[in-house]
């Protein structure tokens, strides 16, 4: 069975991360994928550009802002993320195999509960200035 490490598209692992998020959260501003990627600007920007150049990602005007521009998917890159979230999901199945319906449904609550208090943390610490 696959694993998250083991995604063979020969794209290294800050690249998946790359599909990963915007397969989640759908077309986002350079901005806004360095902060989902806990990054900087000048990273993202060399991340997208090597996306572009295998056709995984592209840029595309923001329909609410004409100067600002999007990140978002290719078909192909749709493809290698759907199968990121397909081998995270069979890696969560099997690790899961011997849980209870009730133990599935505890963790997953507890890990979603988790993910907003880390995303509000994340939120908090970035907007505090150093002293």
């Amino acid at each position: 069975m696959a694993h998250g490490s083991q995604i063979n598209n020969g794209l290294d692992f800050a690249s998946n991360k790359v599909l990963y998020v915007l397969g989640r959260s759908g077309p986002l501003r350079p901005s806004a994928l360095a902060e989902q990627l806990a990054t900087g600007r000048a990273n993202v920007s060399k991340l997208v550009n090597r996306l572009e150049l295998r056709g995984l990602v592209h840029k595309v005007k923001d329909p609410h802002d004409a100067r600002a521009s999007l990140v978002e998917l290719t078909p192909l890159g749709i493809e290698l993320s759907r199968d990121a979230f397909r081998i995270g999901d069979e890696m969560l199945r099997e690790m899961t195999a011997d849980w209870s319906a009730q133990e599935v449904s505890i963790f997953s609550h507890q890990m979603a509960r988790f993910t907003r208090a880390a995303a509000e943390y994340e939120r908090r610490v970035s907007t505090t200035p150093f002293p």
